[in-house]
């Protein structure tokens, strides 16, 4: 780390990086630290200190001595010039002045004799030269027995695991993250549908109340510019008297006390049957979640058994139903809850259980309808039955 500090001032000052081969390298490199440190004299300090532990930890590099020696028979040898101090200080007992032919093989990578005198031929007039080269002290690598080295994979094997296991963790839980979040979309969706659909269907009641009201009235002041003209052609009043007025008041009376002697036997109000059929429809859907199939052919073949009753109720083989026939049994009776749907809509089941049966009487058809526009409503709406 010290060493490279040092590379790094010098290059500061060069704008380009330069390996450091020659004391006057090393001084150079110091001095332009403690210039960047701009005079702060603890730091100096401390820059000296690290220029002592760096040079302690300078040593010759390893070469090949067998093309040292070639080389030097060729001439290429240092100047037999004395160890400078800065040197000296390293303890070194042995110093070997060939440092030109140490220097090439260093640098060519001991790779040749013709590399390192190439070396040389184009380095000849580098300065510093014949100066000792000095590199950082590494430890030679241990080499690992066959046992370190399964160890090592084998602990690498269970971080690599660890990391999978954790990132598979992470995207679960984005994903369950993400499904929260889509079926809590799904529900505002239909929460905001079925809002929507109430306040259309109130506000088509409204509308449609007040056009019958409107027609009414239209019609009622026809009728009595028509009676107008009636009595003024007969020469009487264009108002009523008196009795005129007790009689028809008597005959409306009589009208709706015939009205409602005809519709007494109607027991059930359409609004709680429909409550009634739309709760069974949800709980047949919700029993049957992996038969989405099975169950819209349910839906419809009871939505064809109410028409037929309500297009003609007459015909009484629209208003008996054979449980035990196996096509009803696979299209109707295998599903929960179907049997009490149609016993809503006014079929009764026999002593034995084996017909479902529908008196003219009984049929309806206002619940008739109101079955219908239920079933309808299941077949068509995504969003039934799932709350």
């Amino acid at each position: 780390m010290i060493w490279k500090c040092q590379v790094a001032a010098l290059t500061l000052q060069t704008d380009e990086a330069t390996a450091i081969h020659t004391e006057a390298e090393m001084q150079q490199a110091s001095d332009a630290m403690r210039e960047a440190l701009n005079g702060d004299s603890a730091a100096s300090a401390a820059l000296t200190d690290m220029d002592v532990d760096a040079a302690q930890e300078m040593v010759p590099p390893a070469v090949n001595i067998e093309l040292r020696q070639q080389l030097e028979d060729m001439g290429f040898s240092a100047n037999n010039r004395p160890l400078p101090a800065v040197y000296s200080s390293m303890n070194m007992v042995e110093w070997n002045p060939a440092c030109r032919s140490t220097r090439a093989l260093h640098f060519c990578g001991q790779e040749s004799l013709e590399a390192a005198v190439t070396w040389l031929s184009d380095h000849a007039d580098d300065t510093g030269l014949d100066e000792p080269l000095l590199v950082p002290k590494t430890e030679p690598k241990k080499k690992l027995t066959s046992e370190e080295a399964a160890q090592q994979a084998e602990e690498l094997r269970k971080r690599i695991k660890a990391k999978n296991q954790k990132e598979e963790a992470e995207l679960e839980r984005l994903r369950e993250k993400e499904r929260i979040r889509s079926g809590k979309e799904l529900l505002e969706a239909k929460r905001k549908e079925d809002d929507l659909k109430l306040k259309r269907n109130l506000e088509l009641r409204r509308t449609e109340k007040e056009e019958e009201a409107r027609a009414r009235n239209k019609i009622r002041v026809k009728l009595d510019e028509d009676r107008r003209a009636r009595r003024r052609k007969l020469g009487l009043p264009e108002e009523l008297t008196d009795k005129e007025k007790a009689q028809e008041a008597a005959a409306a009376a009589q009208k709706a006390e015939v009205a409602k002697k005809k519709n007494s036997f109607v027991s059930v109000k359409p609004v709680s049957v429909a409550e009634k059929i739309r709760v069974k429809l949800v709980e047949l859907k919700k029993a049957h979640p992996d038969n989405s199939t099975g169950v819209t052919t349910c839906f419809q073949t009871m939505q064809k058994y109410l028409a037929n009753v309500y297009r003609d109720p007459s015909q009484e083989k629209f208003r008996n139903i054979r449980v035990g026939n196996p096509a009803f049994q696979q299209r109707v009776g295998a599903f929960t809850g179907s049997l009490d749907i149609l016993e809503l809509c006014g079929f009764k089941r026999s002593a034995d259980g084996q017909t479902l049966s529908m008196s003219q009487e009984d049929a309806q058809p206002d619940i008739l309808t109101t079955a219908g526009s239920e079933l309808n409503s299941a077949l068509n709406n995504p969003f039934f039955g799932m709350l």
